[in-house]
């Protein structure tokens, strides 16, 4: 094939490219191959260049979204085999150290991970059942043994459900039912199978186990749709480590080795980042502010990008460093490492068709892909818009990509879009070195317009000699002033703490978290509060006091119990609170304050803004 140069280096933010830059200016992307016919339905997470055959030749491997496994070899499509079940990721990994070495490659689909060994099936993995609550079980034994009417059933179920206990998707569907006839043919059809209770995968990655070289035994690491995280086997008959989070993981990334020191960076779906180090979940918790949409690990740098048009970077203690904001929404972020160069970079895709490229947090290039052509347009990084929303055109979004070996080319860029096609990309040999690019974005065009600096006017060089002549006077009163105000702060937040007033704990060894919601119109409002003890030790024995104006509300348990706080778990407490002068219209705050039984000490109090209360209408 005859690869086009399409990339390139765009022009500065705010001006042309001053002339020592476009000296160095070079193609980044090379357009090697383009099939618009491919019918490719796939995610990044289900594309994987491997050396199945242990040749040299890598291949690209894809799980489609139409249940078929398919390898492609160049241009050409070689083998397509049929998946059980809709994937959900896709990983090639080394199982184990016979010679040759060739990779196998995993398939996760529904609770099931199948091992494709030559392109063969060889192994199917099956995530362990949950445990099935005591109660749902006795009851569906009682149904086996006509001891328990079904209708009957259903309602301690659903008590059970209201009551916070997790059942079965069995359960569940028999609670949803609502005719007689049709709980009854239900319960008749599956009371005489086994009650068991399957989680299913939703993301499939690799850790390396002992050595750090490319053909190196790993590990398989998986998240489960029940907050679990596991570390299987090389031969993934059994699991090594399993940990429980408290969301579902959406992407993991694995660095360092299993056996001497590993760190396992999961997003999950409650907008949150963990860190795994060595087997247990450390205290490092980033928060983000929207969904993520795409995690990269580079160096000692976490890449999130989130919903929200922004990529935020974290250190791997959780300290941000800086955050990027795009002008479209992110589809696909990838890592970009050339192995020759050792140069690492990040590779962002947006829903305007964009495909940028980042080294540390500068922008190196733009191009604008196309699926409907070979040729990728150079995107001049002024002419980027903002996103309007309608970005999104049939057939024309990025759906997945992936950056590695493809052939016997070191740096190849895979890309499949949602209209089915599928493009190949290679980076030019002069622009191997990542670190090297020039960067884009250049000086805003309004730091080239000279300041207007007025005239110095004869108050103005009296003013100049009056500091001059007075520095050392009006240093000491300057100096004089902090102090003032540093004392008066001091004795503020001593007050402050003294009152218990103070938003979080200060009682040495305690740490607590409270926050409050309203709900309700009046005159009859709900408290709910959430308790959570972001310390490392038990708290016993505590209490909530509210503190209210005894004219205007009342509260019918003014004072709540809670006998144990376990760290790193959520309470979650009511109280009900009743205006009793609705028709005046009034309002006043209810402050809750947090004490151990035994000690007037406050541990954390909150202050809750009470709404004005809605009059009832007489009818």
């Amino acid at each position: 094939h005859d690869p086009l140069m399409s990339g390139g280096a765009p022009l500065p933010l705010g001006g042309m490219m001053d002339e020592p830059a476009a000296q160095k200016a070079v193609n980044v992307w090379l357009n090697a191959w383009h099939d618009p016919v491919a019918n490719i339905k796939a995610f990044s997470q289900l594309m994987d260049l491997a050396d199945v055959n242990g040749d040299g030749d890598y291949k690209l491997i894809i799980a489609d979204l139409t249940k078929k496994l398919k390898v492609y070899k160049g241009t050409s499509l070689v083998s397509e085999h049929v998946l059980l079940d809709v994937p959900v990721g896709l990983t090639s990994y080394y199982m184990d150290t016979a010679t040759p070495s060739i990779p196998v490659v995993a398939v996760a689909s529904g609770p099931f991970i199948f091992i494709y060994r030559g392109m063969r099936p060889f192994h199917k993995f099956t995530v362990p059942p949950l445990h099935v609550d005591p109660q749902e079980n006795e009851i569906w034994l009682d149904l086996q043994a006509d001891k328990l009417e079904p209708t009957k059933a259903r309602e301690i179920l659903k008590a059970a459900k209201d009551k916070g206990a997790t059942l079965t998707s069995r359960s569940l569907d028999l609670i949803a039912l609502h005719d007689g006839n049709r709980i009854h043919d239900y319960v008749m059809l599956h009371r005489s199978q086994p009650l068991a209770s399957q989680t299913s995968i939703t993301y499939l990655t690799s850790i390396k186990k002992c050595k750090d070289d490319d053909n190196a035994v790993s590990c398989l690491v998986f998240g489960t749709e029940s907050s679990q995280l596991m570390i299987l086997e090389p031969n993934a008959t059994t699991v090594l480590r399993k940990l429980v989070l408290r969301s579902p993981p959406s992407f993991i990334v694995a660095s360092g080795l299993y056996d001497v020191e590993y760190r396992l960076i999961v997003a999950c779906r409650n907008n949150a980042i963990y860190i795994v180090k060595n087997g247990e979940v450390t205290s490092t918790l980033i928060e983000l502010e929207s969904q993520a949409v795409g995690l990269v690990r580079i160096d000692k740098m976490i890449h999130v990008g989130c919903m929200d048009q922004a990529i935020h970077s974290y250190q791997v203690r959780g300290r941000k460093t800086f955050s990027i904001y795009m002008p479209s929404p992110i589809i696909a972020m990838e890592l970009m490492h050339h192995t020759v160069s050792n140069s690492k970079a990040l590779l962002v895709a947006l829903m305007n068709g964009e495909l940028r490229l980042y080294h540390d947090k500068n922008l190196v290039n733009i191009v604008q892909l196309d699926p409907s052509s070979n040729i990728a347009n150079i995107v001049p990084i002024h002419s980027s818009l903002p996103s309007t929303g309608n970005e999104e055109i049939a057939g024309n979004v990025l759906s997945g990509m992936r950056f590695g070996h493809f052939g016997r080319e070191t740096g190849a860029l895979v890309v499949c879009f949602s209209g089915g096609s599928l493009q190949c990309k290679i980076l030019s040999r002069a622009s191997s070195n990542l670190g090297q690019l020039p960067v884009l974005v250049g000086p805003a065009p309004e730091s080239e317009i000279p300041l207007k600096v007025p005239k110095k006017t004869k108050l103005y060089m009296e003013q100049t000699h009056r500091e001059r002549e007075s520095a050392i006077d009006m240093h000491r009163v300057f100096q004089r002033e902090l102090y003032k105000l540093r004392l008066q702060t001091a004795r503020s937040f001593f007050k402050v703490i003294n009152d218990g007033q103070g938003p979080l704990s200060f009682t040495a060894g305690a740490s607590l978290r409270l926050t409050a919601q309203v709900q309700g119109i009046g005159p009859v409002f709900k408290l709910k509060m959430q308790m959570e003890n972001t310390g490392k030790r038990i708290l016993q024995n505590l209490v909530i006091t509210f503190i209210f104006s005894h004219e205007l509300y009342r509260i019918h348990t003014p004072v709540l119990h809670v006998p144990v706080l376990v760290p790193e778990l959520s309470y979650k407490l009511e109280a009900v609170v009743e205006c009793i002068q609705a028709e005046n219209g009034g309002a006043e705050p209810i402050r809750a304050i947090v004490s151990p039984a035994n000690s007037s000490l406050p541990l954390v109090a909150a202050i809750i803004t009470m709404p004005i209360p809605e009059v009832p209408f007489e009818m």
